[in-house]
């Protein structure tokens, strides 16, 4: 019966460590993308005057959105128009 229990254990304690290093290995894999766009942005920045543009650059970068907020954290620009104007400060 010990033996399960350590068997239980040793599983979890594995797991977790799995998914620490999974989150670690996401968190660098959307900062890259982020990066990406950002270089994009620099590169052009009219780009993000167009949700066409957006859309398709969000393709690209295999991710759902995205979006370009102001110093206030106000949404400016997005590959959703309805998220225009939302404030990131109020969910």
């Amino acid at each position: 019966f010990n033996l399960k229990i350590n068997q239980v254990i040793q599983t979890i304690e594995n797991n977790r460590t799995e998914l620490v290093c999974l989150k670690s290995s996401l968190d660098e894999d959307y900062l890259t993308r982020a990066k990406a766009f950002a270089y994009v942005i620099e590169k052009n920045p009219n780009i993000i005057e167009s949700v066409t543009e957006l859309q398709n650059l969000a393709t690209l970068l295999d991710v759902d959105e995205l979006h370009v907020s102001d110093s206030e954290g106000l949404i400016a620009y997005s590959s959703v128009p309805k998220y225009v104007g939302l404030d990131f400060h109020n969910g």
